[in-house]
């Protein structure tokens, strides 16, 4: 009799279960009443990570815009190439019997001014000489700064600067605004590099300040407009990074004392005759938490690219890092004929992925690395930093995610364990030009708690 209803108990247990996962496309069509955004602007999938099922699709094969939830299929693949114990590296090295130096660039995007001048101080010359030749060594990457779709009116966005060998104060150039009496503000930058303003800023009652550059008529002329009220900074790209490296470059000997009255020319290091007098150094896990919690694009971009000049065992390229996407897909029978993947950070609106093939390169990505080792990696929701920052709270130990935002687009993916204990893969990506931000942030939540609850 017991052994009767233990049976009978279970068989209802898995009906439950069974019904549940049946009645999930009318859950998520009930999400859909309750906002205006059209199903058709929606790709959503959703997979059981310890088995191979698919438990709800929708416009999963539909090819859209993922913004920075790409960084999911370029960074973890390139986080392991790279290594756990991996260091951004800024060496310096002296030739033996010659005071000529060889500054190597590991396009670090943590290397700051501050730590140049440290680097430099290296430098110690003997009595009565000064420096003969300081080579600079970039051949880390190729000369591409700016990823294919990066668009022109994005010259000015502060998260989006260029990137290259030459990484350094973040690639961004501050400027100062102070009001003065009835003149027009005192525009300062914060160090010397050719910039000329045209300055239309005015004395105003709100700190609105725009600016704009026409690259085609003077890369180095940017006009400012609007007004302000109190004293007020904002940061803009570099233009020039090689330029501004070799700036900083003079301004650190100048700080040591250091002479030097020559060019820096481009010299790859020799093998013999060298040795190693000093080095600045930042662990990858600065990166992780910056690429995965506050989406940094400049540390994305970097990331893969210094990931596939380590894989190829050449100069870093998009090239090169887009051969580990290719090969992690081939090894583990992900289809990428159907998606497009031009960046390293989701930037670019030329990228297009697919809900399915984010879910199946999660499942991917689980299945080689270990679900821990991967969703450590992401964002959860928090009421302290990052993109998942008072979003979510409901979900706090049960996401990992990565998040992405670009102009008409709102995306969620990674992993969520449901309140059964059941874990998925998810994608939630949204094109749409009609609703707002938060319409789509909000669909997005009240999605995974219906996912979360019902599965």
């Amino acid at each position: 009799m017991i052994k009767k209803f233990i049976m009978a108990l279970t068989a209802f247990v898995m009906s439950i279960n069974i019904v549940s996962a049946k009645h999930i496309p009318s859950v998520i069509d009930k999400v859909f009443l309750d906002t205006d955004i059209s199903k058709s602007a929606v790709g959503i999938s959703i997979q059981n990570i310890d088995k191979p099922r698919k438990f709800y699709e929708l416009n999963y094969e539909k090819p859209m815009m993922p913004a920075s939830s790409q960084k999911l299929i370029t960074t973890i693949p390139s986080i392991k190439i790279l290594g756990e114990n991996y260091k951004f590296s800024t060496k310096l090295y002296k030739e033996k019997n010659k005071q000529e130096y060889y500054l190597v660039l590991g396009a670090d995007p943590y290397l700051t001014t501050r730590e140049l001048k440290l680097l430099l101080s290296n430098i110690k010359l003997p009595k009565d000489k000064n420096i003969s030749k300081i080579y600079i060594d970039d051949s880390i990457f190729d000369k591409t700064e700016w990823g294919e779709g990066w668009q022109w009116d994005d010259d000015l966005n502060p998260l989006i600067p260029k990137y290259s060998a030459y990484n350094i104060d973040g690639n961004l150039i501050k400027i100062t605004f102070t009001p003065l009496n009835n003149q027009p503000p005192q525009v300062e930058t914060n160090v010397f590099y050719p910039i000329v303003f045209m300055n239309y800023v005015k004395n105003g009652n709100k700190n609105d300040i725009k600016l704009s550059r026409k690259n085609y008529i003077s890369s180095n002329e940017i006009t400012l407009d609007g007004e302000i009220l109190s004293k007020t900074s904002v940061n803009v790209p570099i233009n020039n990074m090689e330029l501004y490296f070799k700036l900083r470059i003079k301004d650190s000997l100048k700080a040591n004392k250091l002479h030097y009255y020559d060019d820096f020319t481009f010299k790859k290091l020799p093998t013999k005759n060298i040795e190693l007098i000093g080095e600045i150094t930042h662990p990858i896990d600065k990166a992780i938490f910056d690429i995965y919690e506050n989406s940094n694009n400049l540390v994305a971009e970097t990331v893969f690219k210094l990931a596939g000049a380590k894989y190829s065992n050449s100069k870093g390229s998009f090239e090169h890092s887009y051969q580990i996407i290719e090969d992690f897909c081939s090894a583990n029978v992900v289809d990428l004929s159907t998606v497009r993947i031009v960046d390293g950070s989701g930037v670019s609106k030329n990228n297009l992925l697919t809900p399915k093939f984010m879910t199946d390169y999660l499942v991917q990505l689980v299945n080689n690395y270990g679900y821990d080792e991967v969703s450590k990696m992401l964002a959860s929701p928090n009421n302290e930093y990052g993109t998942l920052k008072n979003r979510m709270l409901f979900l706090q130990n049960n996401l990992h995610a990565k998040t992405g935002t670009l102009f008409d687009v709102s995306s969620i993916s990674g992993f969520i364990e449901t309140r059964k204990g059941n874990k998925y893969a998810f994608s939630i990506i949204i094109n749409d030009a009609k609703s707002t931000k938060i319409q789509k942030k909000s669909f997005e939540e009240v999605l995974l708690r219906e996912i979360y609850r019902n599965l």
